[in-house]
């Protein structure tokens, strides 16, 4: 019998947010809403939101072209304006992008920052 070496998915590394590579100058920002069942959780403006869809990893950025999705249970980072991360741990939910406004909702919605 032949022998079959053994098959390894890969995941690719998060998306990660390097503001050097963005001049504050020339970049627009994202208006963005983190909303629980019950709350609003964080509203304000970001440079990039990080989620898990039920198809994958997500990274938004101003510009974005419009997306509905669902998305998964899992972490939901939020990348202000000012450099402060924003994390929160989510059950399913969607997650909608319109015009650099982003709507993250969820069932629960857990504060995960420090």
């Amino acid at each position: 019998m032949p022998n079959r070496a053994a098959r390894h998915t890969v995941q690719p590394p998060p998306l990660e947010f390097d503001p050097k590579h963005f001049p504050e100058d020339t970049m627009s920002s994202l208006t963005v809403e983190l909303v629980a069942a019950d709350r609003l959780v964080w509203q304000g403006e970001a440079r990039q939101v990080n989620a898990r869809s039920v198809d994958g990893e997500l990274g938004i950025l101003p510009g974005h072209e419009p997306l509905l999705t669902l998305l998964g249970e899992g972490a939901v980072v939020i990348r202000g304006i000012d450099g402060a991360s924003h994390s929160a741990q989510i059950d399913e939910g969607f997650l909608a992008v319109d015009r650099d406004h982003v709507t993250l909702v969820a069932e629960h919605v857990t504060v995960t920052e420090a």
